[in-house]
């Protein structure tokens, strides 16, 4: 945190935005994440599903208000595609209760209408201050995950016009304005009157923090017209200042995007008064806690500490003209690797991380930056038995109280993390996904991570061994919804994997694809939330005429595709076969449109691979060349042979 006196001189050095460089992405988790819970669950609102073909799943676009004040009610309103069809409301936490629900029921013959979904919400008083997750379920899908802030003052929204001094809207902390950046140059201007001597903060959420493309930019100006204080969202997740004032006054606080951009999605959250100081709140460990201790900033001064250890640290300067380095001694034999992590910026820290690696006479032996975003992570293999030091450092020389971090540093031990795609498992009655759950296996675990899908909706049934084999890395398993399966509350989805006595839960991802030349190339990200639930009819379901085919090399054999179309669904239908042996080709990949039936030819090469092998066919529902629904058949044998 930068201070600032209103004669214009700093405590700190100023920071300047660099064009071009991007806000962080981060953003600050609670002391512990609250289990789902279905929270205004199912509410009793009849809808009919429309007809419309390649529907676009739900998704949220923006939140007005951003969010309200614990102990209070809000009403809220969630736009995006879709959501007007909206029949519950899925929170993550007890503490956010759905008292009301008004969807904006689109007209029938919509096509994935841009529509809303009015909230009245009850917070608890007793909820701890922060963001939650929310999910919007509706006939035809769990959306993508929205965003509530709880904040902890009175609420208040922006009044246009602002613009100027002279229209500047008025405010009286401690207060939160929800606002936004409507265009292109708008600039919003806010008046506040300081005491001598009041200590004014000012912080502005946006970016990651509210799924807002807002990237804030805040400068306090005195009313002759002089800046007096600045900051940005490119120092942390969100943009922050402290301004101390000599002289009584008025002042006007001036907020923009960075880059002057503005539209109906740049919102922004804005509190200002005399707030405390950055919570900071830090992940728990496994660990023993370990508190440093001054002085520390030397090879010679380091602070012993056994391993494992979670170390809590602040950097504060020893003098005027120092930076402040802590420094820890570890023991350790040769071959051993130690892992070592920073949790700082992740947790709102100003903290730009540094470790560094020193053998007992301050050699330095490994280093590292940014691994997880600005906190760093080093796996250090010890060269030889003896002492060593690892050092915590800020990668500009700052110091100060919010700059906290947890160090945790431990001997690696076998272990894994566990990922689902998709994020949510929605199926229509009949129909069939796959769903892939991958492993990434560290520091020796190589053994068969058995899963565990936990309670599924009634009517699922999973197919395919729940299990990633010995030495693999992925298994694609595959969901089923029977026939007459009625539609179900969204439920809570927990995926854990468990291997050598580990048990870890995976982390939901949410797929999107890019066009990378004629190729679509998928992107996954995590999300929280992960969801199951029975909807409305699916766009199409697939089935095969056969299950076991034979192929002779140099010939070929027809596989019969055949597609049940939703009443209203006429688009293509691209099929993906995949599990084919070397050069055994199949076309064509393409059912017409308004078209029920292909058959597809499999050509078995002189040279085929032979033996037998099991293929797995998906069709895919089109919204555009980078939305879609998988629907996957059953699976087909195919044996070659000469």
């Amino acid at each position: 945190m930068r201070r600032f006196t209103d004669d214009g001189t700093t405590e700190a050095a100023r920071m300047r935005p660099t064009a071009g460089r991007l806000p962080s992405t981060r953003m600050r988790p609670r002391a512990a994440q609250s289990p789902c819970w279905l929270i205004g669950a199912f509410l009793a609102l009849t809808l009919a599903a429309p007809v419309f073909s390649q529907t676009l799943r739900p998704r949220v676009r923006s939140v007005v208000p951003t969010g309200g004040q614990r102990g209070t009610s809000v009403d809220i309103t969630i736009a995006g595609p879709n959501l007007g069809y909206g029949i519950a409301l899925v929170f993550e936490t007890p503490g956010i209760t759905v008292a009301a629900l008004k969807p904006e029921t689109p007209a029938a013959t919509a096509k994935n209408p841009d529509s809303k979904l009015i909230a009245t919400l009850a917070i608890s008083p007793e909820l701890a201050l922060g963001r939650y997750a929310f999910r919007v379920v509706t006939p035809l899908g769990i959306s993508e995950p929205g965003y509530l802030m709880v904040g902890q003052w009175a609420e208040v929204a922006e009044k246009e016009p602002n613009n100027t001094p002279q229209t500047a809207q008025a405010l009286t902390g401690p207060v939160t304005v929800n606002a936004k950046s409507d265009g292109g140059e708008d600039v919003d201007v806010y008046k506040v009157t300081l005491a001598a001597g009041e200590t004014f903060v000012a912080e502005a959420k946006s970016g990651a923090t509210l799924s807002s493309p807002m990237e804030p930019v805040l400068v306090l100006r005195d009313s002759t017209g002089h800046d007096r204080a600045s900051a940005s969202a490119l120092a942390r997740p969100d943009a922050r200042l402290t301004f101390t004032s000599r002289t009584a006054g008025e002042y006007f606080l001036i907020v923009r995007d960075l880059r002057y951009a503005g539209s109906a999605d740049h919102h922004y959250r804005l509190s200002i008064g005399k707030l405390p100081p950055a919570n900071i709140t830090f992940p728990t460990s496994e660990f023993p806690e370990v508190a440093e201790v001054e002085p520390n900033d030397t090879v010679k001064l380091a602070q012993p500490v056994t391993l494992p250890a979670t170390v809590n640290g602040q950097l504060t300067s020893p003098s005027a003209t120092l930076d402040d380095k802590d420094s820890f001694r570890f023991t350790a034999t040769k071959g051993q690797v130690i892992l070592m992590e920073v949790f700082a910026a992740r947790q709102g820290s100003r903290l730009d991380g540094v470790l560094t690696v020193l053998n007992k006479d301050g050699g330095e032996l490994a280093t590292n930056d940014d691994a997880r975003g600005k906190d760093p992570f080093l796996v250090f293999t010890a060269p030889d038995n003896g002492e060593f030091i690892v050092r915590v450092s800020d990668l500009n020389g700052r110091t100060g109280p919010e700059f906290d971090y947890r160090l945790r540093i431990a001997p690696a031990a076998p272990d894994f993390a566990l990922t689902l795609a998709p994020d949510c498992l929605t199926l229509g009655p009949g129909d069939r996904i796959p769903v892939i759950v991958s492993a990434a296996r560290q520091y020796g675990l190589d053994e068969a991570i058995n899963l565990d899908f936990g309670a599924l909706p009634p009517g699922f049934q999973l197919i395919g061994a729940p299990q990633i084999p010995k030495g693999q890395s992925e298994v694609t398993l595959y969901l089923t919804a029977t026939a007459n399966a009625a539609p179900t509350p969204a439920m809570p989805l927990q995926v854990t994997g468990t291997a050598q006595g580990i048990t870890r839960r995976a982390q939901a991802l949410q797929e999107d694809y890019v066009k990378n030349g004629d190729q679509l190339q998928r992107n996954t990200r995590p999300v929280p939330m992960p969801l199951a639930s029975v909807t409305g009819p699916a766009d199409l379901t697939v089935s095969l005429a056969t299950e076991r085919l034979e192929l002779k090399v140099g010939q070929t054999v027809e596989l019969l595709v055949k597609i049940t179309r939703k009443p209203g669904f006429d688009a293509k239908v691209p099929l993906v076969l995949t599990g084919l042996p070397a050069n055994v080709s199949a076309t064509p990949l393409e059912i017409p449109e308004k078209v029920s039936e292909l058959k597809i030819v499999l050509k078995a090469e002189a040279n085929a691979a032979v033996g037998e092998v099991r293929l797995q066919l998906t069709a895919r529902s089109l919204v555009d060349e980078l939305h879609f629904s998988p629907h996957a058949a059953p699976p087909v044998t195919l044996n070659v042979s000469k």
